[in-house]
Parts: structure tokens; C-alpha cells; sequence
């Protein structure tokens, strides 16, 4: 029944109620779940028939802050071709149509209004979720269509 010296893959799961001792600092189940990716790496290496892969809580908080790492390059990417977008459709040739400055406002505004969110948030210490990877871009489409209301409204 047990028998797994023929089996292609096996799945063993643990749970470790931290809960249980709350005595224990949660640096110290940090520091443990490091260990054990650090112990079960080096085993893998060594081991030229077993792979043993882990699931801590600790590395989805790392994999969780590297996307986080990953998106924060696309952040200034994105505000910039919206800006090169507004200000290319709002420029034109004509002095008294021209919109370059609402346009330059309009992502000026964009890039502040990014700032105090998150600076408030962190401010009042909220925290970092998943749904906040978005906003930058959110900000950015919304600004962005509210900079063209606001250009065709001066008209």
C-alpha cells in the first residue's frame, strides 16, 4: 500500500501550526523554513534520484515580492507610453489647439496621484496586496481618458 520505490512522483504534506506556540517569535519560522529550503536544496543537488521540491509560506512571500520587483520596471514603462500617447494625439501644429501642456499636466498628475496613494497607505501602515499591482495602471487608463475630457471640454 505504501510502496512508493517504483512510484514516478510522491506528494508528503506537513502543516505546521505556528499558531500553537505563541511564544515563538515569527522571525524564528523564518528562519526555520530557510533552513529547510537550504537542506532540501542542497539534497536535491547531492541526489542524483530524488528531487524534493517544498511549499513554504516564506517562499510564497519571496516569489510574491519578486513579482512585485518584476512589475515595479513595467510601472514607468506604462505612465510613459500613455504620456507619449496623450501628448502626440493632444499636440498639434496649430498654437491655438494645441494641448502639449494638458497633456504633460495630465501625466504629471497621473505620476502624483500614484504617489500619495501608496504614500498615505504606507503612511497609515496599511499593506501590500495583490490588487495593488494594478492601481498604477488603472491610474494611468483612467487619467489617461479623463485628459481627453478634459482637452475636448476646453474646445
Amino acid at each position: 500500500m505504501n510502496d512508493v520505490r517504483q512510484a514516478k512522483a510522491t506528494i508528503y504534506t506537513y502543516f505546521v501550526d505556528m499558531t500553537r506556540n505563541p511564544t515563538f517569535e515569527s522571525s524564528l519560522y523564518g528562519a526555520w523554513e530557510e533552513r529547510l529550503q537550504e537542506a532540501t536544496d542542497q539534497f536535491s543537488e547531492q541526489s542524483s534520484y530524488i528531487t524534493v521540491e517544498i511549499l513554504t509560506a516564506k517562499g510564497i512571500e519571496d516569489v510574491y515580492n519578486k513579482d512585485l520587483e518584476d512589475d515595479m520596471n513595467l510601472i514607468p514603462l506604462a505612465i510613459s507610453v500613455v504620456g507619449l500617447y496623450i501628448i502626440t494625439m493632444l499636440g498639434s501644429c496649430s498654437p491655438i489647439h494645441c494641448r502639449v501642456l494638458v497633456g504633460f499636466g495630465g501625466v504629471l498628475t497621473i505620476v502624483l496621484a500614484y504617489c500619495a496613494g501608496f504614500g498615505t497607505m504606507f503612511h497609515l501602515e496599511g499593506q501590500v496586496g495583490l490588487i495593488h499591482q494594478m492601481i498604477p495602471f488603472l491610474l494611468a487608463g483612467i487619467g489617461a481618458d479623463d485628459i481627453f475630457i478634459i482637452a475636448n471640454a476646453i474646445d
